[in-house]
């Protein structure tokens, strides 16, 4: 099973996963995934998250099945289920693992030498004219994500791997965590986000830079971001006054197009973003309790002047609300205030610096996903959801011991006191 799992999510991070269409990425993931449950073996300490996301996944698979049923389209359907599917599966498999210090060590090694090749080889590739299409675009709209900045022409690297690795990968150089790789990581997955122009991963990045800060407390730490921060944006600001055409587009970019966006402009498409919460709001009204089934595909007709068209909700908070209602809700609301009394015992009870960083990796993994789906609505498109459920699934098991349900009451005790451990073990 292990062996299984470490393929898995190296074929996740790794390169291959850009060139697959994403129904072919979707069953290799479900293959995987499916044979490590057949293999998986032992047993593991339960947290107090397993109920409620087990709950949430019933119901989120319930619903399809009678979405797919009443005539929604099922690939849509399973859109919406997978990410649900993944995070909870490889949570549980990767926590049966017997994790220890150098295993885990090793694992993170082999995961940000896969995303640094997948950085790197989307760089290569953007500036040598041969560009990777997104599997989010249909082969009719492959090419809406162009880039003209002067004399220079790409299609924009909209890569939620090496989003989510930057912020990651730059957290562990300032712990001083495989120093070496994890700045080379940085560095890549920062250029690929930089040539996304993707505000959402900016934003998210950001915040769990924070996170991160806000966690550690660190004064050399710090210090060190501080300084690293400073020193990019500097160079930042060197390159947009050497170019003047990179200048403008920035500006064009990052400051207009967001002002218009959230003003008045005449132009439906610019205006998107708001339009789309009266869409939800009006869906949600027509079947507040239980919404209208996984895969409804509800949208906004939008004009920008060349003819009206239907552009499907971007906010994946939007795209729950309204197919699958306030039962939805409820429990999706359930399962994260459970995953945050999780994160902050797992910060909590960490017993090493390293099991402390990798416990903040998960933390910050989730909740970078979730800032992130506040703006998107690709959701499984390159299975970040795998690395989430992975990153919790290790931190888990290095904070809790491989368990037996036979454990010494004062074991299981110290376990409880900590958060970590469900009342099922308690009682068993």
């Amino acid at each position: 099973m292990q062996s299984i799992l470490l393929i898995l999510v190296l074929f996740v991070a790794s390169p291959l996963s850009l060139f697959l269409s994403q129904m072919a990425t979707g069953w290799v993931v479900f293959l995987l995934t499916a044979l490590a449950v057949m293999l998986a073996s032992g047993e593991r300490a339960k947290t107090t998250m397993d109920a409620p996301a087990l709950v949430f996944l019933i119901f989120m698979g319930v619903n399809g099945l009678v979405s797919g049923i009443s005539g929604n389209m099922w690939h849509e359907v399973l859109n919406e289920i997978l990410p649900v599917a993944e995070v909870f599966f490889t949570f549980i498999l990767v926590s049966r693992v017997r994790w220890d210090e150098a295993r885990a060590t090793r694992t993170l090694r082999l995961i940000l030498i896969a995303v640094s090749l997948r950085g790197a080889l989307q760089l290569v590739l953007t500036f040598s004219g041969h560009p990777v299409i997104p599997p989010i675009y249909a082969p009719w709209e492959k090419f809406h994500a162009e880039v003209y900045v002067g004399n220079f022409w790409y299609v924009r690297l909209i890569d939620p791997v090496c989003g989510l690795f930057f912020a990651i990968s730059l957290f562990l150089f300032l712990r001083g965590v495989e120093r070496r790789l994890s700045g080379v990581t940085a560095i890549l997955c920062g250029a690929v986000s930089v040539l996304g122009l993707t505000r959402s991963q900016w934003l998210a990045s950001a915040l769990v830079l924070c996170l991160f800060m806000w966690f550690t407390r660190h004064r050399k730490i710090a210090r060190n971001f501080l300084l690293i921060t400073g020193a990019t944006a500097a160079s930042v600001c060197v390159l947009l006054v050497v170019s003047s055409d990179l200048l403008e587009f920035a500006q064009q970019r990052l400051v207009n197009y967001t002002i218009e966006q959230v003003t008045d402009t005449g132009n439906e498409r610019d205006e998107l973003r708001i339009l789309e919460v009266d869409t939800a709001v009006e869906k949600f009204k027509q079947a507040p309790l239980l919404g209208h089934g996984l895969g409804s595909r509800f949208g906004t007709v939008v004009d920008d002047g060349s003819g009206p068209e239907l552009i499907t909700l971007h906010n994946y908070y939007l795209g729950l609300m309204t197919n699958t209602g306030l039962l939805g809700l409820v429990f999706f609301a359930w399962v994260i205030s459970r995953a945050i009394k999780v994160s902050l015992a797992l910060v909590r009870t960490s017993r090493s610096d390293f099991d402390k960083t990798l416990s903040l990796c998960a933390v910050g993994s989730l909740a970078w996903w979730g800032i992130f789906m506040a703006f998107m609505a690709i959701h499984s498109a390159y299975h970040v959801t795998v690395l989430i459920g992975g990153a919790y699934g290790m931190a888990t098991a290095l904070a809790l011991p491989y368990t037996k349900l036979a454990l010494s009451k004062a074991r299981v005790e110290a376990a409880v006191s900590g958060g970590l451990v469900s009342e099922s073990i308690q009682q068993g």
